[in-house]
């Protein structure tokens, strides 16, 4: 299942609108099985089983119950590079590229991660046909914005600021 998942999401990017609209309502179930139970049901990292946590609280008594599990958390790589818009594109994240693009009904979304250079962070909303989006890039490394609307931004390091119209139907 999590390959289909990723292909399902690596599609999407690329103009399957369907495709990213069925793969955002997956992200935004929120009964098991989904990704957004295990985050209501107290989870910080992604589960080995959809049902690690019983409704109740108490924990799946069957085999493979993993707390911390990749097989469903490819996901999470998709959520950063597409959805939180951060994307490594040069060796250990020495070169950035911010590219969010929201769609399938995602109004905000926010995401950092740690790299060898210091904390990277995206965060935008779309509001009143306004996409706005801070990007943070450390110390040491470089970056490129690539804003929904096309336009492109050269960054160095600190707390960068952008808006442009968004437009609905993208």
């Amino acid at each position: 299942m999590p390959v289909s998942l990723a292909m399902i999401a690596e599609e999407a990017p690329d103009g399957a609108r369907a495709k990213l609209l069925q793969f955002s309502h997956m992200l935004q179930c929120r009964e098991c099985p989904s990704w957004l139970y295990q985050v209501d049901m107290g989870a910080t990292t992604i589960w080995e089983r959809w049902d690690s946590m019983q409704p109740d609280g108490t924990v799946n008594s069957g085999e493979m119950t993993s707390f911390n599990h990749y097989a469903l958390g490819a996901v999470a790589d998709w959520l950063h590079r597409v959805v939180g818009g951060i994307e490594n594109a040069g060796s250990g994240y020495d070169r950035i590229l911010f590219r969010p693009r929201p769609g399938g009904g995602v109004s905000h979304a926010k995401c950092e991660l740690a790299s060898p250079y210091g904390r990277i962070a995206s965060g935008w909303q779309i509001t009143d046909g306004t996409f706005s989006v801070t990007v943070e890039v450390p110390p040491g490394a470089g970056a490129e914005l690539v804003m929904p609307d096309g336009t492109r931004h050269t960054l160095t390091n600190g707390e960068h600021r952008y808006a442009c119209r968004w437009a609905a139907d993208r």
